[in-house]
């Protein structure tokens, strides 16, 4: 540990990288790597044990060699997917990043015996989504952290305090960092407040993986006639796939090796035999992927308008930058030589940690394309994130519900709280509350809110915090002749929110004992109830006026994603779906299982039922994209598989229109499909997303149906069943939307 005599708060550097982790701790001015057996390098990779354990650094990389359909060598690259499948189970993103970040905890506290400051790194094109993502994991890792810094900032910030370069105010230094993942160029100017991001841009195709790669196919092409050479590119068993592993472990090293040496040897596996490659040969190869990375460093010292009087340097970190062909290209170009370390790895994660403990900077107005310096956290412990998927509620919609619904809402009393407090003094069911909902949604998102808005696309009445992290599922019911909104949240919770007095919700504490992904209302033998899926691999169902527990589903082995409510035989049934690819039918009242439990052989993400042709069906969604429809007693397919999403599947709902019941799909594609279920045709496809849809919803109160999606960018879309253009389109500013609620009767 640190030496007593040592003054000043201990502090953490932590720069999580998509191929080697690195952390540097310090105290009292001065600064130390962290070493992971032996090397301050730790391998990014995550390994998932049988029992669904996390293995991290080169532990993970060794067991991958025997499984690696259970590896992850490079989870940063998975930033955008949020889930992975590891073996048999699938894993959020945040376990994966938690998982490394986990081992820099435990490591760091063997060697200093406590984090009095954690700062984390992050490229400076990341948004708030993102940097809350890698927040939310430092946080499961155990690692509160108070300050995140971008990596060009933190680069720069060891430039002039390590390397003791000058960089006067107005000044700029040029970073050029080249990863394992990703390439970026940053212009980073000194000023009076810090340093400000000028220009910024990137590759996200473009890394020392991407370089392996080309040497790998190079190769490819001097052993085409080889007849086992294509198992090692396109490797079809594990077997394979160990030794592909095994070729890319080779290339690396000798193209690390060229950077020493003229020449280097490799074993290629499978094909048991030597190759070797010289400095002339990888030149040639990666050359011109090196010029993609030096014209988009011109180009941001270019969009920054940086002359040569401003340039105080050109500082190359990233381990992928040691490759000396890299410093000649930079030189050539823009003529300056570049300054370069033995270590450039360690560059981010020490200049995070020099200027993570100094005050922030004042406040400054939003400039382009200049970025805030640093983003300042409250020293508060940051929630724990979801250990698995983060599905929303799932509702049936039945013929006979969207009639109900019609009804139901001339009498029913759905009160929102615009400016905090019930507007009006009349009481329930009066016309001028109906008018104010009657263009009237909730959302929730990734900053633990709920938000209500109107079908213009405004704001009605400030944010309401609502759970200490994610607010996965948001439903509305009717108690005792008043609203209520029934919420909950990767904080183990579910909240029951009265609409006439919202300030504090009845809360049901640790409903689950993990994240609690999906929940929907419905009237059970007259009484309103909350049945509601974890995961933790169970799904339960409570009372909604006393919160007390009614019956738990237990039969799941992994998480619950999915909840669907209908009726078989003339009674109500709750449908389960899960990671373990199994459809279960249960009765709510005795949590005993009603019907035959259906091995789907695939996640079942999407689902809902409904009553096509006279039977109740479930529509669920497989792990190709395809939307099944299922006869709820039988379990068995009814008709062909509904095909056109390219990606995951994440909800579904079902609407009675004029031409028939339509199912409306929307998932990670970013598309939102309309399908005649009667039919089993695709009628329409609106791409109004580039990102992944979370959240859908179908809004029938008016004279036209309309579509209700939000996305993982935080966009809340908005547009006619029937028509071609959007409507609305709003920038929540939630993060990612996770859930749309209106206020309707519960099914049953």
């Amino acid at each position: 540990m640190d030496s007593p005599s040592s003054s000043g708060p201990i502090a953490l550097g932590v720069d999580f990288g998509t191929s080697h982790t690195v952390a540097v701790h310090g105290r009292g001015g001065r600064t130390r790597p962290l070493l992971f057996d032996g090397s301050p390098l730790l391998p990014s990779a995550v390994f998932a044990e049988e029992d669904g354990r996390l293995v991290t650094g080169r532990d993970a990389l060794r067991a991958g060699v025997l499984r690696p359909e259970c590896l992850e060598p490079n989870p940063k690259r998975r930033i955008a997917d949020e889930y992975t499948l590891l073996g048999r189970r699938e894993y959020t993103v945040v376990d994966l990043f938690s998982a490394v970040l986990a081992r820099v905890r435990e490591e760091a506290l063997q060697v200093v015996g406590r984090l009095d400051q954690v700062a984390l790194t992050v490229p400076a094109t990341w948004g708030p989504a993102r940097r809350q993502l890698l927040i939310d994991a430092a946080g499961a890792a155990g690692l509160r952290v108070t300050a995140v810094e971008t990596e060009p900032v933190a680069a720069a910030a060891y430039f002039t305090t390590a390397l003791e370069h000058a960089v006067p105010t107005g000044s700029a230094v040029v970073i050029h960092d080249f990863g394992a993942g990703t390439f970026d160029a940053s212009v980073v100017q000194r000023s009076p407040r810090g340093f400000d991001v000028l220009a910024v841009d990137g590759l996200d195709d473009l890394g020392g993986l991407d370089l392996d790669a080309a040497l790998v196919e190079y190769l490819g092409r001097q052993m085409s006639e080889k007849e086992d050479w294509p198992r090692l590119v396109d490797p079809t068993t594990s077997s394979d796939r160990r030794h592909r592993r095994t070729l890319y472990e080779e290339v690396r090293v000798a193209k690390e090796q060229l950077s020493r040496q003229q020449r280097a040897d490799l074993l290629v596996p499978l094909l048991d035999t030597n190759a070797h490659l010289t400095r002339g040969e990888l030149e040639q190869v990666v050359g011109p992927l090196l010029a993609r990375a030096v014209k988009v460093t011109g180009g941001a010292i270019r969009e920054a308008r940086l002359t040569p009087e401003r340039t105080a340097g050109v500082f190359l970190v990233g381990g992928a930058s040691r490759m000396p062909l890299v410093a000649t290209m930079l030189h050539r170009e823009l003529g300056t030589p570049p300054t370069v370390l033995e270590q450039p790895e360690l560059v981010v994660a020490e200049g995070c940690l020099l200027i993570a403990g100094e005050p922030p900077p004042p406040a400054v107005s939003p400039v382009s394309p200049p970025t805030a310096v640093t983003q300042r956290l409250p020293p508060a412990p940051t929630p724990t994130p979801p250990s698995g998927p983060a599905p929303r509620h799932r509702r049936a919609l039945t013929a006979l519900a969207t009639v109900a619904l019609v009804l139901g809402m001339v009498a029913a009393a759905y009160v929102w709280w615009p400016d905090g407090e019930r507007p009006g003094e009349e009481p329930p069911g009066q016309a001028n509350t109906m008018d104010e909902w009657a263009s009237r949604f909730v959302s929730t998102g990734t900053d633990g809110t709920l938000r209500t808005w109107n079908l213009e696309g405004e704001a009605v009445g400030d944010p309401i915090p609502a759970h200490d992290g994610y607010v996965f599922a948001a439903a509305f019911a009717e108690l005792d002749g008043s609203g209520v909104l029934v919420s909950s949240g990767q904080d183990h919770t579910i909240r029951i929110w009265d609409l006439d007095e919202p300030a504090e919700p009845r809360t049901i504490e640790e409903a689950h004992t993990d994240s609690i992904g999906s929940i929907a209302v419905f009237d059970l033998d007259g009484r309103p109830v909350i049945v509601s899926a974890g995961n933790d691999d169970l799904a339960r169902v409570w009372d909604l006026a006393s919160g007390e527990p009614v019956s738990k589903f237990e039969g799941h082995t992994a998480d619950v994603r999915s909840i669907a409510v209908s009726e078989l035989d003339g009674r109500p049934v709750v449908v389960t779906g899960g990671n373990d690819g199994f459809m279960r039918v249960w009765d709510p009242n005795t949590g005993d299982e009603a019907a035959r439990a259906v091995d789907t052989d695939s996640t079942i993400r999407g689902m809902t039922t409904g009553v096509l042709e006279g039977n109740q069906v479930v529509i669920s969604a497989d792990d190709d994209a395809a939307l099944l429809v299922r006869d709820l007693a039988s379990g068995e397919v009814v008709g062909d598989p509904l095909t056109g999403h390219t990606a995951r599947v994440r909800v579904i709902e079902l609407v009675e229109t004029d031409e028939g019941l339509l199912a409306v799909s929307s998932g990670d594609d970013g598309s939102v499909r309309v399908w005649d279920l009667e039919d089993g045709i695709e009628r329409k496809v609106f791409n109004d997303h580039s990102d992944p849809v979370y959240a859908l919803e179908i809004d029938t109160r008016g004279d036209a149906p309309l579509i209700l999606t939000g996305d993982r960018n935080g966009r809340i879309v908005v547009r006619d069943l029937n028509g071609d253009d959007k409507l609305i389109d709003i920038d929540a500013g939630q993060g990612w939307v996770q859930a749309i609620a209106l206020p309707r009767p519960h099914p049953l």
